[in-house]
């Protein structure tokens, strides 16, 4: 199974009805009345749980080299509701808690200073500050807590300037909503779904989580932005997030619990593809002992070492217990596996997704708890050193005897990295399990101490302290690239950047209202420009797009569902005005501003029987200009140049008839791939589907009828190279599969969506790159995908060829599977790209289906005009790709249909 994080804090998680557990799961676990030790993991199947409090920042190293200003920075964190007048400040060593600790806290203090302050949450529901050797405790705001409601963490900027809290349902633990105050107000962070997690005065946070418990999306937000946080998403889903220590990239796991950055500097000019660190997992946790589950990864301040803690299910209890902490020399490069880190402490218990920091550069604080019993949980700090074992445990107040502790946050003091000693602050309360039957008996409520020199102080009663020093100076966010487009405002469902691409460039897509025809940039950028409304008949949709790769033209099919059969329209968009193409029966396969498309079959005719004609777009009337190619077949195309036509003929070969005045007007055999065999024997081979690469290249896939499941599986993708010697057989380029979709990118390469059959709920698809030139296969997972979610794939389209970049769009729409084998969809297709200039995965860029993707700067041949005489046709267009830039373009006459 998966191992879980928790997504509650402890103090939520103290509300759950304690059961008795053998598995983990995102509520409490229960723990003993006996003395908490560590205990040594046992090789069992485990969900891990997490101590999931909140630090105040996973990278301390923040632009502190910036000189402070003379004066502290005011805190401008104004209350919510007023704090009550009785709530006077009080000091800290006045405070007495309801029962005394078993143990008293050393009494060694840190000074007093005018810039060091602690935040924290009161049990009255108001944020305090208190100076870290517990003097001058003020009210800062009053939380306004809904009935049935409570505060499940705190995040904070290092300057304390901004602050943000979590609330959530104690009753369901779900629907947690988030809060920014800043500028005398608290905002709703609408779009969030995580706790901030701070660089300077940014920070950043996921979205919702997906079908199946997938990641959200990630986006950074500015929050000295004029009127409220901006923020710009990343393109990415992940969890367990934390900053570079420059702030130029953030770390973070996906679905697989893998180890991701990706670019953030400054946004929208970084990385949008993430960069893969450490490849801990291939598949998902259930029935997968190797899985192993990262519970936090962070980046220590001198940039050097990936830090993270988790373990394999293999090696750990089956509540947990038996994570270790590992580490990874970045210098070695992205990519590496496991066996690239090494553990550097003994296996132990469990760690929480934000419960450490760095004291300087070489030293960890972490904290983690570790099973117990069906009531107790124990809990752990220690001190490390980077790579070394535990330097230090802390003694934490009342854990002995029968008394056990649970921690509500930690959060190491603000200062120089190269600072030689551990300063940091946390919360815990006291409880026994003296009567198991009716769950823990609290003897402290959670109190705020601070451990320096080796000892704890406390400090006041409360949770979730947050270390700030308003004399830090925090720069700005960065500021965007001059000549570059801004992105807009937005939450990161609405708008994700990727890679930038040429000013030409556009992706034709169909909206999701279904009847829509719209572009954007690859980008994501300026969606929504209408190109055409179509009006639609009751029963009919759109069922596919193509375009001439200069955007000039395009054409949409219009099904209508009648019964058992589908009825399909083309339609030929050009200047806003959409014309019927009559004489088409499949969708059409451009060259420049011509097209090669199927004539309709009769209903008693074969599907062997289809008549190819070619369409020149620029004719005032397309539907009555056209010109047949005299031959018939299955399957057609054309040559990169567009000087012959190809096709499948009746007896399942590949064919080709010449368009030039150059060639002889006879059709010949281009591959003989079934010199005897017939339809319906086993060696027939049959084709999918055919094409030419742009550096002339044959592309076809299918396989021999015997080798073919009944739903299309068993096939593979062939190249023909026509410089070979035509006696030379076909290579399989691939392995078997079905390939339902393709498009080429770039010279040499190919994207196909190669579909496995996944039973009655419908096919898995996996779109792979092929590269005919290497003869490599390389898959492009979609984001978020996994067995339990499934995608229908509605158009792929490769970018048009730029020789310094190969990328391509597509849209997936993610369905499940439910318990009766049904597929249930959630109606959303999304839009994505990919481009090898930033590596996969994908970069969701919006929503909608059937993307086709143009440069409307393409210089393209152009066909001029058209006639007949004595039976044959003449037109007049180009002999050579190579003319495609000229200007103007080189005519020829070809003859189509004519005797030699």
């Amino acid at each position: 199974m998966k191992i879980q994080r928790a997504a509650i804090g402890f103090a939520i998680l103290f509300l759950v009805s304690l059961t008795a557990c053998d598995v983990i799961s995102n509520n409490t676990p229960t723990l003993p009345p006996a003395t908490p030790t560590r205990p040594a993991a046992s090789p069992t199947t485990v969900a891990m749980a997490t101590s999931p409090t909140v630090a105040a920042a996973a990278a301390t190293a923040t632009t502190n080299s910036v000189a402070p200003t003379s004066t502290p920075v005011m805190l401008d964190l104004p209350t919510v509701t007023p704090a009550p007048p009785t709530a006077a400040p009080s000091s800290s060593a006045t405070d007495t808690p309801a029962s005394a600790p078993n143990t008293t806290p050393t009494t060694g203090r840190v000074s007093a200073s005018s810039s060091k302050l602690i935040f924290y949450l009161g049990s009255d529901g108001i944020i305090y500050t208190v100076k870290p050797d517990g003097s001058n405790k003020q009210p800062l705001l009053k939380i306004d807590i809904p009935a049935g409601q409570d505060v499940a963490g705190m995040s904070a900027s290092v300057d304390g300037k901004f602050l943000a809290y979590k609330l959530v349902d104690t009753a369901t633990y779900e629907d947690a909503s988030y809060y920014l105050v800043s500028n005398g107000k608290a905002s709703k962070l609408d779009g969030v779904a995580s706790l901030p997690v701070w660089y300077g005065h940014r920070f950043v946070a996921s979205g919702s989580v997906g079908e199946g418990g997938t990641p959200g999306d990630l986006a950074v937000y500015n929050a000295d932005a004029a009127g409220g946080p901006s923020g710009a998403g990343l393109g990415v889903q992940g969890s367990n997030l934390a900053w570079y220590p420059d702030g130029s990239n953030i770390l973070y796991l996906d679905a697989l619990d893998n180890i991701y950055s990706i670019g953030t500097n400054p946004p929208p000019y970084g990385n949008y593809t993430g960069t893969l660190v450490l490849h801990l997992n291939d598949k998902p946790a259930d029935n997968n002992p190797d899985f192993f589950g990262a519970m936090f990864a962070a980046v220590t301040p001198d940039g050097k070492t990936l830090v993270f803690g988790g373990e394999q299910i293999k090696n750990v209890g089956a509540s947990g217990n038996g994570q270790r902490l590992w580490m990874y020399d970045l210098s070695k490069g992205p990519g590496k596996a496991l066996a690239a880190a090494q553990s550097f402490t003994d296996f132990g218990g469990r760690y929480g997704s934000n419960n450490y920091g760095f004291a300087n550069m070489n030293t960890l604080v972490v904290a983690s708890d570790f099973h117990i019993s069906a009531c107790a949980v124990g809990s752990a700090i220690d001190v490390l050193g980077i790579g070394n074992a535990v330097t230090a445990t802390v003694a934490l107040p009342g854990q002995q005897g029968d008394s056990n502790a649970r921690l509500y946050g930690l959060s190491v003091a603000p200062a120089n990295p190269n600072h030689p000693s551990s300063t940091f602050a946390y919360s815990l309360d006291n409880y026994t399990c003296a009567n198991a039957g009716t769950g823990p008996t609290v003897t402290l409520a959670a109190t705020v101490y601070v451990w320096s020199g080796g000892q704890s102080s406390k400090v006041a009663a409360g949770r979730y302290p947050l270390w700030a020093d308003t004399s830090i100076a925090v720069a700005p966010a960065p500021t965007p690239i001059p000549g570059e487009s801004n992105p807009p405002t937005a939450t990161p469902q609405s708008y994700t950047p990727g890679p930038t691409f040429g000013s030409g460039e556009l992706i034709f897509y169909l909206a999701s209202d279904g009847q829509t025809i719209d572009t954007m940039k690859p980008d994501g950028s300026d969606a929504g420009k209408l190109v055409i409304k179509v009006d639609r008949q009751p029963g009919e949709i759109i069922t596919g797009l193509s375009a001439s790769k200069d955007g000039k033209y395009l054409v949409y099919n219009l099904t209508l569902t009648s019964g058992t059969y589908d009825v399909t329209d083309y339609y030929l968009v050009a200047g806003g005005k959409a014309t019927k193409l009559s004489g088409i029966g499949k969708p059409p396969v451009w060259f420049a501003n011509y097209f090669v498309a199927a004539a309709p079959t009769s209903s008693n005719a074969s599907e062997a029987t289809e008549i190819y004609r070619i369409f020149p777009a620029s004719a005032n009337d397309p539907a009555n200009f056209m010109v047949d190619s005299g031959v018939t077949g299955t399957l057609y195309t054309l040559f990169p140049d567009g000087t012959q036509l190809v096709y499948v003929d009746a007896s399942g070969n590949i064919m080709a008839l010449g368009l030039s005045h150059m060639t002889e007007h006879k059709p010949y055999t281009l591959v003989s791939l079934n010199p005897t065999a017939k339809q319906g024997d086993a060696d027939f081979f049959e084709v999918a589907w055919l094409n030419f690469a742009p550096d002339g290249t044959l592309v076809f896939a299918g396989g021999k009828q015997s080798d073919l499941g009944p739903f299309g599986t068993g096939a593979k993708v062939w190249i023909h190279k026509l410089s070979a010697n035509s006696a030379d057989p076909p290579q399989p380029l691939s392995d078997t599969g079905r390939y339902d979709d393709y498009d080429f990118i770039g010279q040499t390469a190919l994207v196909v969506n190669s579909a496995e059959h996944g039973g009655v709920c419908g096919s898995i698809p996996h779109l792979k790159t092929l590269d005919f030139s290497t003869q490599s296969v390389s898959e492009n997972p979609i984001p978020g995908s996994s067995p339990d979610r499934r995608y229908t794939i509605y158009g792929l389209s490769g970018a048009p060829f730029n020789a310094n970049r190969t990328s391509y769009a597509y849209s997936a729409e993610p369905y499940t599977c439910g318990s009766d084998n049904t597929a249930k969809g959630n109606g959303t297709s999304s839009i994505y790209v990919w481009t090898s200039a930033n590596s996969a995965p994908s970069t969701k860029i919006g929503e909608g289906r059937f993307p086709v993707w143009v440069d409307t700067k393409l210089l393209t041949p152009h066909l001029s005009t058209a006639y007949t005489r004595s039976g044959c046709a003449s037109l007049i267009g180009v002999n050579s790709a190579a003319t495609v830039n000229a200007s103007p373009p080189r005519p020829i006459a070809s003859r189509i249909g004519c005797a030699p």
